[in-house]
């Protein structure tokens, strides 16, 4: 998935658990399975979605996201794979993820 700039937002279903990498450029990053629903840089989307990996080290994938995966929360599981997520990109370039 291509990243987002301030102020935008793009709706997705995460399909598996974030998986770590190693980049020579960016070091660790996770590597998640989505199902992306709207993203402003991909106006023609299917409306049933485009499978897709969104690769990042956003503070909330890593210390939010991972830990909670790892400790195999089942509420959070059950909702990580479940629902509808929104990633919104802020002023300052941080990441969120709330239910959309």
């Amino acid at each position: 998935m291509k990243g987002l700039s301030a102020g935008e937002k793009a709706i997705v279903r995460f399909l598996d658990s974030p998986e770590q990498i190693e980049t020579e450029e960016y070091g660790t990053k996770f590597v998640l399975p989505i199902l992306l629903l709207s993203h402003p840089q991909y106006p023609s989307l299917s409306s049933k979605g485009t499978k897709m990996v969104w690769q990042t080290n956003c503070l909330v994938v890593r210390e939010t996201v991972v830990p909670l995966v790892k400790e195999g929360d089942k509420e959070f599981l059950k909702d990580y794979l479940e629902i509808t997520w929104e990633i919104r990109c802020e002023e300052d370039g941080s990441i969120w993820l709330s239910n959309a």
